[in-house]
């Protein structure tokens, strides 16, 4: 039986608009569909860009890269230089906006809280693992006090856990 997933990811922009990215993951390979010819008329709300994500292992961090971060020219006027402001992104999104919908089917990542060294030995990964991709989220409480947090992604953790154990018996 042929599965396809849908994603589709919020993205505000500095000017007040919304901006989606849709992800369509299916267990064959479906045809490209050419954007103008098929895809803007359909969606009759402005323009759109189709591609097809090539050599894209990590797609969360792909996503994230967009979804959080603000090219400075965007928010800077007079900005000539390019680059970006790291997480300026977040502070767009208003409060309790559902930032992401998906059709069934889609297997969502495992949450895990904790210190991290245990969590990576429960985990049968090395106390000193990189992530592959971090993000690091500071708040202020009432108080004037900050919280500072860290969400880290780790992907393929039986493939490294299974390298670690190779590396362990060399």
């Amino acid at each position: 039986m042929d599965t396809v997933i849908i994603l589709v990811v919020l993205e505000p922009q500095a000017s007040g608009s919304w901006h989606l990215h849709g992800l369509i993951k299916s267990n064959h390979k479906l045809p490209f569909i050419d954007n103008n010819k098929v895809i803007e008329p359909m969606w009759n709300q402005g323009f759109t860009k189709t591609k097809r994500l090539k050599d894209t292992d990590n797609v969360a961090a792909y996503l994230m890269a967009y979804l959080t971060d603000v090219p400075k020219d965007e928010i800077v006027p007079g900005t000539s230089k390019k680059g970006v402001i790291k997480g300026a992104r977040l502070h767009f999104y208003p409060s309790g906006v559902h930032i992401y919908r998906n059709s069934r089917g889609l297997t969502r990542p495992k949450k895990i809280k904790g210190v991290k060294s245990d969590i990576l030995f429960d985990h049968g990964l090395s106390r000193d693992a990189k992530a592959d991709a971090a993000f690091y989220h500071e708040h202020k409480i009432k108080n004037g006090k900050k919280i500072s947090h860290i969400t880290e992604f780790y992907d393929d953790v039986e493939i490294k856990k299974t390298n670690q154990a190779r590396q362990d018996n060399d």
